[in-house]
């Protein structure tokens, strides 16, 4: 029953970490809907990053013209930015930045999350909070941020928070701006 149990959680985080990584279209689908819902009609091309690109699923919903900076710690396509976001939080100065299925696999998930608010003009991120220490070692997640911490930092940022959808077991998505970015 353990051996059984221990398989499944090796497979639940090869999933989220390794070669073959999952997708969560749903997820990403609703975070592209939610952005392009608050950006203003006449909106020029963006400069879109994505933090923690795995299978590039955001590559494939940009408009035309609108530029592509796929970032992850390990090759994804020949133009992937290698980062490792434990250790280095990457020149933020993109237009819009995505981080889905990230911020808990950090030590330090704040410092990433702040500086993309703080950063580019536009962050949209999901982030599951709370506390379940089995689904964390399940998954392979390293800290998750509670509610108010990821309040406060969003305010102590001065971004607004533009779109918000609770996603259900503790998480929820975000869109937010910076109206001061000088992305």
């Amino acid at each position: 029953m353990i051996f059984s149990w221990l398989q499944n959680v090796h497979a639940a985080r090869a999933r989220n970490t390794g070669a073959e990584i999952g997708t969560w279209p749903e997820r990403m689908q609703t975070a592209w809907q939610m952005f392009r819902t608050e950006m203003p009609e006449n909106e020029p091309a963006l400069e879109v990053a994505d933090f923690g690109c795995g299978q590039q699923e955001l590559r494939n919903l940009l408009p035309q013209g609108w530029s592509y900076a796929p970032y992850d710690y390990r090759s994804r396509s020949a133009d992937t930015r290698i980062c490792d976001f434990s250790e280095t939080v990457p020149d933020c100065r993109h237009d819009a930045i995505f981080m889905l299925g990230v911020l808990e696999y950090l030590p330090h998930p704040a410092r990433l999350l702040r500086q993309a608010l703080t950063e580019a003009r536009w962050t949209v991120f999901s982030c599951v909070c709370g506390w379940a220490p089995l689904r964390s070692f399940r998954e392979g997640w390293n800290r998750r941020l509670s509610w108010s911490e990821v309040e406060e930092i969003i305010t102590q940022t001065g971004a607004k928070v533009r779109a918000y959808r609770d996603w259900g077991k503790g998480g929820g998505l975000w869109v937010c701006e910076n109206g001061g970015a000088a992305a």
